[in-house]
């Protein structure tokens, strides 16, 4: 009987509970040794199943397995220091603390479609402006956040009695660490082996991705990653300079003109030779090998008009008609009509995508808008405009300072208004109107008797919540499409879009009658996709497939408007093409003077390959379109278009698939360092 209760004891000491035959009243006893790998598993589960579903069976699945097995371990050894009851309210300050991370990663990828990092910490002032749509999440996010929270209430019920945290001897510590070590080895040493562009091992080691390390790795090693890097530095991102070798380049005749190359007259040799810094070196290094596009018939075509450029927040053209927007399709048929313009996910909502319309170049943070404030920048339409005698105005109808557009729109050289520093007049309501920051902005004159202009709008109308009570401007033009065949929130979110349309048509009517219409131009691009709708509503939106909805390429589709009411005819343009884009094609349409070579984006309107960097959610970043075919990060796969099939060898294709990839890689490094060492200061000598 002694012998019995020693074998219980020395087995419960050891972090095993072992049911007393004659102790009725602990029929069921769980060995806490499996019960934190169990609970960690358990909601990288949970997590992959409402976030990654596409990915939820790959190799990141056993990836998590293991990181789970190897943290759960040693959270069992922190657990099992103390006595009971000491241990008992660790193991429920800890799970608190973990439910409520996985909770607040699941709301902010809900919400803007990234997980959060601590570089997004100074951002915390400026989310607060949307705490109506966070509460919204958050409300939404409940039944989730609940099956986060079951482990903790299971042992905040059974902890005494089931699952017992008790002390452990110290040989099960280290025998349990150690399993934990082999578990984390096995697993780097897996992940390591993987190598190649966007690779795991790729991803495991280079500047925090959190959309695709959450799919390969899970949130807790994600957020390990994250705080090495916080605390380390990130790792300093290298890329090979990809040799121009394309292979499938059908271009073999000799063009009827020779066009001038978009460059300017930079010593790159000079530069190199004089530069101190290894990262300087290399960058010029890469830009002095980068290929120009050249001009082309349409250099100089608008140049000396005014221009108008708009990004619009949420937008896209599936909901545009000549019934219910005749602005809008009239610009969007009869200007330059772009079929395969795309907006890609960079990983910073609203900020990325504006920042790149504005730069040309891409940045994967929110914090891409505030880090530009302190950069020279002189590619940016305000600075090139202003250059040559323009009147330069930039305008946003909500909060002057978010995203600090206060100090990187001046920088961009706008005269930067917005709510709180000079845009007044606005309906004091969520969001706030397009068209009465349109009327505003020429009411007080600023810009329309001031030519030539060039004119920046932010919009913030078709900002989330698409529903009639969550968006004012839904409310105010419900009946305008009531009669359409959506469902509400669908029908709400095409509402507040109407603000583009009555803010366009003002802006038309305005201009015709100043006599300067034919002289302006009007160009804008969304930001992002409308994100907040469900999968079920952006299916009916765009009527595609529901399943896998946010990792089908035709989801990031947009519309990029260019007209001009002097046009004669459009001009349709098929090559792929996407929002870094945008600047070189219109300093070229505009005839200013630029580096290609300078900019991640190319002159749509060129000779050159259309290439788009597409970020999707869990089917991975750094995916890609070209005039050949479409390419898939995550499943590694090339799908060659369908009027190719035949004409290029297996090696072929595996080469072009090689050299796009490393094109691709190449744009990504750098264009981060354009922004991170504030690149263009060191050419210029600004």
């Amino acid at each position: 009987m002694f012998e019995a209760k020693r074998d219980v004891n020395r087995a419960n000491r050891s972090g095993f509970s072992v049911v007393s035959q004659s102790n009725k009243s602990s029929k069921l006893k769980i060995p806490f040794i499996i019960f934190w790998p169990t609970v960690l598993f358990y909601m990288e589960l949970i997590m992959r199943l409402f976030i990654n579903t596409s990915s939820f069976f790959r190799i990141g699945l056993f990836y998590t397995f293991l990181f789970s097995y190897a943290i759960g371990t040693v959270l069992t050894i922190i657990c099992t220091i103390w006595t009971h009851k000491v241990n008992r309210k660790i193991t429920i300050g800890l799970l608190s603390f973990i439910t409520f991370l996985f909770s607040f990663h699941y709301v902010c990828r809900r919400q803007f479609q990234t997980f959060f990092t601590l570089s997004a910490i100074g951002m915390a002032g400026d989310l607060t402006d949307f705490w109506k749509e966070a509460i919204v999440a958050v409300l939404k996010g409940i039944p989730v956040m609940l099956l986060f929270a079951i482990p903790l209430i299971l042992y905040a019920v059974f902890g005494k009695t089931v699952i017992v945290a008790k002390r452990t001897k110290p040989q099960f510590k280290v025998i349990a660490g150690l399993t934990a070590i082999i578990a984390h080895l096995i697993c780097y040493f897996i992940i390591i082996l993987h190598t190649g562009t966007y690779s795991d091992s790729y991803f495991y080691t280079s500047a925090l991705s959190p959309n695709d390390t959450v799919a390969r790795f899970g949130i807790l090693t994600t957020t390990r990653l994250d705080i090495h890097q916080l605390i380390f530095g990130v790792p300093e991102a290298k890329a090979e300079h990809p040799v121009d070798n394309n292979v499938l380049n059908d271009q073999n005749s000799e063009p009827e003109i020779v066009y001038e190359n978009n460059v300017m007259d930079i010593d790159f040799n000079s530069l190199i030779e004089n530069e101190d810094s290894e990262t300087i070196t290399d960058m010029h290094k890469y830009f002095s090998s980068v290929t120009p596009t050249k001009q082309n018939e349409y250099t100089g075509y608008f140049k000396g008009k005014n221009l108008i450029y708009l990004t619009l927040e949420g937008f896209c053209p599936e909901f545009i008609t000549p019934e219910l927007t005749p602005t809008l399709y009239k610009m969007s048929t009869q200007g330059f009509v772009f079929e395969n313009y795309y907006n890609s996910l960079w990983g910073g909502s609203t900020a990325s995508g504006e920042y790149s319309n504005i730069t040309g170049n891409f940045y994967n943070t929110a914090g891409c808008l505030e880090d530009s404030a302190d950069t020279y920048q002189p590619f940016a339409l305000g600075n090139q405009m202003k250059k040559i005698g323009y009147s330069t105005y930039a305008y946003h109808n909500n909060t002057y300072t978010y995203y600090d557009r206060h100090r990187s729109h001046p920088n961009f050289g706008y005269n930067y208004k917005a709510i709180g520093n000079g845009l007044t007049g606005l309906s004091g309501c969520w969001p706030r109107s397009d068209i009465e920051m349109a009327q505003a902005s020429i009411n007080v004159d600023d810009w329309i008797s001031d030519t030539p202009f060039h004119v920046y709008y932010m919009t913030v109308s078709g900002h989330c919540n698409y529903t009639w009570s969550g968006n004012s401007m839904s409310t105010r033009h419900r009946e305008v499409v009531d009669h359409l065949d959506y469902s509400e929130n669908v029908k709400a979110y095409i509402a507040c879009n109407y603000e583009v349309e009555l803010m366009l048509t003002d802006l038309v009517n305005q201009l015709e009658a100043k006599g300067i219409l034919d002289d302006t131009v009007f160009v804008m691009t969304a930001d992002h996709y409308p994100y907040a709708l469900s999968d079920a509503e952006l299916a009916e939106l765009y009527d595609l497939p529901q399943s896998n909805i946010r990792d089908n390429f035709d989801l990031y589709r947009n519309g990029l408007i260019i007209w001009s009411s002097s046009m004669e005819k459009p001009v349709t343009v098929k090559k792929p093409c996407s929002s870094i884009d945008v600047l070189p094609t219109v300093s070229n349409l505009f005839g200013l003077e630029y580096d290609s070579r300078l900019m991640m984006g190319k002159d749509i309107l060129s000779n050159s390959e259309g290439l788009v960097i597409l970020n999707c959610l869990s089917s991975g970043s750094w995916s890609w379109i070209t005039d050949k075919g479409s390419y898939c990060s995550w499943t590694e796969k090339f799908t060659l278009n369908s009027e190719y099939d035949g004409k290029y060898t297996e090696q072929q294709i595996s080469d072009y698939v090689s050299y796009t990839n490393k094109v691709v890689n190449a744009k990504h490094v750098y264009s981060l360092k354009i922004l991170d060492r504030d690149y263009y200061s060191y050419v210029f000598d600004n």
